[in-house]
């Protein structure tokens, strides 16, 4: 969830004024609007995706076709994973 600034930032003082709230009023919801921002999915149907690489995941999600006002799925940087990546390529390995 993110409460976005009149400049289209996150920002994080809008969005306490969000926290904790379980039934905002209309006024609430329109002086402080959130908006949901997706970026993985672990189950659809009930039915884990977690053993699933990240980017088949990305894609179910993406295939879920969530549109609307307060939810946005965000781009994927696809430059930034390897086609058989389970992390982002940048990712530092320990092993």
């Amino acid at each position: 969830m993110v409460a976005l600034d009149a400049r289209g930032a996150p920002s994080f003082s809008l969005l306490q004024r969000r926290m904790h709230v379980q039934a905002p009023t209309a006024q609430v919801r329109r002086s402080v609007p959130v908006t949901y921002y997706p970026f993985d999915v672990l189950t659809v149907d009930g039915e884990s995706t977690m053993p699933l690489p990240y980017l088949e995941r990305r894609a179910v999600l993406e295939d879920l076709g969530l549109i609307g006002d307060r939810i946005v799925v965000p781009p994927l940087a696809r430059h930034r994973w390897r086609r058989d990546a389970r992390w982002p390529a940048n990712t530092i390995s320990r092993a």
